[in-house]
């Protein structure tokens, strides 16, 4: 017994040894910041899903003189050994993230930053983030850690969404359509241009003498009028892409073409609005306006009457937009990332549209819903019977005879406008989101009374949708 109770006094006596040693040797690690522990900041950490950790977001105030340190918010795995990781910030604040196979610094937008890391193991790494803004110290460190899971892949299908330069996304056949990966042939070409000139050819039969044109409207994907949103890694091979071919395809053909790339380009260099979101791939209210004048403009030349809408007949506000399908698809919490959009708000009326005796279904166009809500900008992209969203099919009378008719085939990449640009027609279907079928017994069942066909038959795509408009 005696002889027990030595060994555990002895056990006792090296423990607290020990205990002492390592207090001294932490007490004397020089991390740059009085009273700064380092280990206070490493959170504990937990697997879950896709996610390599959770979230760090305790109260903090920095030293004077210090930037804020950098919260970090999400951590996702999008592949085994590459996490996302974004979070909040000081507002103008670069944010460096150390403890990867190489240092990364991203820019921050709306005080969120948004980095890609590749991890620089197979288990568990830790990472260092800090943040800078101009005229300040560098943060303190805020230390977490992310994991390394095999099971994590990022996705198979177009809606794969990378990081770029200062926080911004991008999908990932954006960067195809850049490199050119995806050019046609010539026989691809040729036939499409048969296709279009066959097209017109069967619209002029089934017209009978009738004006009808067929008008195809192209819309650049954001980094194609935003090429410095891609990592500077990126380097192109060829610069031609499947965007031009199909341009340069269209112009040879029977068909209106509107390009939208040198127009958009322009407002980019203008810079008085955004054209594009950046949490997001639709157009903004203004880059759709600019859409919906070029179209506007084709269509007062029959027709003096439907011409655009001047920016003088909108209130220019701005408003809340949360997450966004950049942000959703890439799976972070999109919540804890808005933006201020551009609101073109009508000082017009839009509550025009349904016809009590028409035989067909019409709607207000007042009654299409846009966004998810008046406090939310954020697209309405959801399905409920009990209501007609921007992505439905809806047909409007509004029994103004001075003005077309139409038939109208689109994608989302224009939802911001196709409320302004149906109060520009008399008679208007207005196909379902992606929906590209061109079905000409439409033409004749939206036709203004005494035409045989509609007056327009408008497509309107954007670069990353073209190939539903080849066949």
């Amino acid at each position: 017994m005696q002889t027990n109770r030595k060994n555990h006094m002895t056990t006792v006596l090296i423990l607290l040894i020990l205990v002492s040693a390592l207090t001294v040797i932490l007490a004397s690690c020089d991390t740059g910041f009085s009273g700064n522990d380092f280990t206070n900041s490493i959170p504990n950490l937990t697997s879950k899903d896709e996610s390599s950790a959770d979230t760090v977001s305790e109260q903090y105030t920095p030293p004077e003189g210090y930037t804020d340190r950098p919260i970090v918010m999400d951590i996702k795995n999008v592949a085994p050994d590459t996490v996302v990781i974004s979070g909040k910030c000081e507002e103008g604040a670069k944010v460096t993230i150390e403890g990867g196979k190489q240092n990364v610094t991203v820019g921050s937008r709306n005080g969120y930053f948004i980095a890609e890391i590749t991890l620089s193991n197979t288990t568990t790494t830790l990472l260092e983030a800090t943040a800078v803004v101009e005229d300040k110290e560098r943060s303190e460190p805020l230390s977490f850690t992310a994991k390394y899971i095999a099971t994590a892949e990022k996705r198979k299908d177009n809606y794969r969404v990378s990081v770029g330069v200062d926080s911004q996304l991008y999908f990932d056949i954006y960067l195809d359509n850049y490199l050119g990966s995806n050019l046609l042939t010539q026989t691809n070409l040729r036939g499409f241009k048969n296709s279009i000139n066959a097209r017109k050819t069967n619209i002029e039969n089934r017209a009978r003498g009738q004006d009808v044109q067929l008008v195809y409207v192209l819309v650049p994907d954001a980094t194609t009028v935003y090429p410095e949103i891609f990592p500077s890694d990126v380097v192109r091979s060829t610069f031609t892409t499947r965007y031009e071919q199909v341009s340069s395809a269209l112009s040879e053909t029977n068909a209106t073409v509107i390009d939208m790339y040198e127009t958009l380009l322009a407002a980019k260099q203008d810079g008085q609005y955004e054209i594009y979101r950046k949490n997001d791939s639709h157009l903004t209210e203004y880059g759709a306006y600019l859409v919906y004048e070029q179209i506007a403009n084709v269509l007062k030349v029959n027709f003096p009457e439907a011409g655009p809408r001047s920016l003088d007949e909108f209130d220019i506000k701005t408003a809340k937009s949360v997450g966004g399908d950049l942000i959703s698809y890439l799976g972070i919490t999109k919540e804890n990332y808005t933006e201020s959009v551009v609101n073109l708000v009508p000082k017009f009326s839009l509550q025009i549209g349904h016809d009590e005796n028409s035989d067909i279904s019409t709607v207000n166009i007042s009654d299409v819903r846009k966004y998810k809500s008046a406090d939310d900008f954020s697209i309405y992209n959801y399905t409920d019977p009990k209501v007609i969203g921007i992505r439905d099919r809806f047909i409007i009378r509004t029994n103004r005879e001075e003005l077309p008719s139409a038939i109208i085939y689109r994608d989302d990449s224009v939802y911001p406008m196709i409320d302004i640009l149906s109060e520009r027609f008399n008679n208007a279907m207005i196909a379902r989101s992606g929906d590209y079928v061109v079905n000409l017994i439409y033409a004749s069942s939206y036709r203004t009374e005494g035409k045989t066909l509609v007056d327009y038959v408008i497509v309107i795509v954007s670069e990353s949708n073209i190939q539903n408009i080849l066949n």
